[in-house]
């Protein structure tokens, strides 16, 4: 899917396959991957930030890789390849499902059944839990009807690539969510004793002379069945109809702490102050409807429930990528789902 305003473009982009996850060569290292590129049929290993991505960086996968040499962040890493240094980097997962009944004839549409469930569902203003009808197969797409052609997904799965589509986003004035930015910069230390101590992606002021936080992550993860939500058999060809959601699986303990504290300095800052305080989301995919805070995880969402009822912003930047390595924006305004905790 392509669609909406170029953002980002990845430069030296070209098609792998990623063989085995750690490599094999560095087995204790997580970060790294035995990768083939396939223009020319050559193994080397590659930096794997995102780790197993809740299944979308596993061995047999397509993927896209770029030239990458490692930064200053890179440090462990390289200490654990023994001095040498890895020259590529996982950037996207390519994830595909198939309709193998694309070309049967459609079945004669049945009455759709009501089902209840509860929900919070209003962005940035969660309310107490209420019951609300929810039709089987609930998709931003009200057709009956399945899709009819396969679905292909190019899918950034490299955690560092949500800042950088974010900040063009913001340079470029897309989102609706924030008004236009006249000075900002990325990766700024705060800090107030006894209250916050942090790096955050971003901080500047806006137009209007309100100053702004954001705080980014990246979100490749979705799933039909994510929380209490079902999927149909017969809406087994509704590609749309999934759910994003972050912090995913794979996510480590250590970074779900330092996630959980950052919002939680976000929220003192808006109780204290009129500066615009925003958890960004890059949805790196478009095959989903909605986002939501990891089911999995109670303390994430418990976290970021209590920020929004303070006042701090969610917003989910869905993008559209594609084989090439280009980004466009597609909506700032996909609904939101904050579950009871």
């Amino acid at each position: 899917m392509t669609t909406g305003q170029f953002v980002l473009q990845i430069v030296g982009i070209t098609e792998g396959k990623l063989l085995s996850r750690p490599s094999k060569k560095y087995p204790f290292v997580d970060g790294l991957s035995d990768i083939l590129i396939l223009k020319d049929e050559r193994e080397l290993v590659a930096h794997t930030p995102s780790l197993d991505c809740d299944g979308l960086a596993e061995a047999g996968l397509d993927i896209l890789v770029a030239p990458c040499p490692p930064d200053e962040f890179d440090d462990d890493i390289i200490d654990s390849m023994n001095g040498n240094a890895f020259t590529h980097t996982i950037f996207l997962s390519v994830f595909r499902e198939i309709n193998d009944r694309k070309n049967e004839p459609k079945p004669a549409p049945k009455p759709k059944k009501e089902k209840k469930k509860k929900v919070y569902i209003k962005n940035n203003e969660p309310v107490d839990a209420t019951t609300t009808t929810v039709t089987k197969c609930e998709s931003s797409d009200s057709s009956s009807e399945d899709d009819d052609e396969d679905n292909e997904q190019f899918i950034a799965i490299n955690p560092k690539i949500a800042v950088e589509v974010m900040e063009s986003a913001i340079e470029k004035h897309l989102m609706v969510a924030l008004p236009p930015v006249k000075k900002f910069k990325r990766n700024i230390e705060l800090k107030m004793e006894g209250k916050f101590d942090s790096v955050f992606s971003f901080v500047g002021f806006c137009t209007d002379d309100v100053p702004f936080i954001m705080e980014v992550q990246n979100v490749p993860y979705a799933s039909y069945t994510h929380g209490a939500r079902k999927k149909e058999n017969k809406c087994k060809y509704r590609f749309n109809a999934k759910t994003a959601y972050f912090p995913g699986k794979c996510c480590t303990p250590a970074s779900i702490a330092e996630m959980i504290k950052k919002i939680n300095e976000l929220t003192i800052i808006k109780t204290e102050s009129v500066t615009r305080c925003i958890l960004g989301y890059v949805i790196e995919r478009t095959d989903i409807d909605r986002f939501e805070f990891s089911a999995d995880n109670n303390e994430y969402r418990a976290a970021v429930r209590n920020a929004v009822e303070h006042g701090v912003l969610v917003v989910p930047l869905v993008v559209s990528w594609t084989k090439e390595g280009v980004a466009f924006y597609v909506t700032d305004e996909l609904p939101v789902v904050f579950p009871a905790v």
